[in-house]
């Protein structure tokens, strides 16, 4: 992968996801940057964002691209994640110190031309057919223990598609990740 992020980046990032939730729970706004030496935080890469409350997905939302530099890009997605994913009530206030943050840096996706070049636990998948399209980070279909069939088959269902449309059609992107979390 063509880039890294230090210790101090990675508790940084770790710190501005966990209070701007707090922030919008208990309905307080402070100006938050990152100080100037930590250059690395103001690239536009992609990034998501993971919440787990004891141990249980709670939110996970995030952007391919960066659109904005990566800090503001996290501070976004920590936010969605814990009040906007559609599959979760929001986040309540007794619920944040059994919270878990993950935040995952995603590289530039770069096109496949098979399937058979993805490698599980390497590469976040993207798979485009026609109008639809879905993705998996890389520690997906390690925590779910699939092999790369299986995943194939769980996206296309997550994008829409039939279980099998992946064999037919489908193009596919890859990418890689650094992840880290509070733990």
């Amino acid at each position: 992968m063509d880039f890294n992020i230090s210790g101090i980046e990675q508790k940084w990032l770790l710190s501005l996801a966990r209070r701007v939730v707090k922030e919008k729970l208990y309905g307080e706004q402070t100006t938050i940057k990152p100080p100037n030496d930590l250059n690395r935080l103001q690239a536009y890469d992609g990034a998501f964002v993971s919440l787990h409350t004891s141990g249980e997905l709670r939110g996970c939302v995030g952007y391919l691209y960066g659109l904005k530099p990566l800090w503001e890009t996290v501070a976004i997605a920590a936010v969605e994640a814990a009040f906007k994913d559609i599959r979760f009530s929001p986040l309540q206030v007794e619920e944040l110190e059994r919270t878990e943050i993950e935040i995952s840096v995603l590289s530039k996706p770069m096109h496949v031309e098979s399937w058979k070049e993805i490698e599980i636990g390497k590469h976040g998948i993207v798979i485009l057919k026609n109008s639809f399209k879905a993705l998996f980070l890389p520690q997906i279909a390690i925590e779910q223990n699939w092999n790369l069939p299986q995943t194939l088959t769980q996206l296309s269902i997550k994008a829409g598609l039939s279980s099998n449309d992946w064999k037919l059609n489908a193009r596919f992107e890859v990418f890689e990740s650094v992840i880290f979390s509070e733990s």
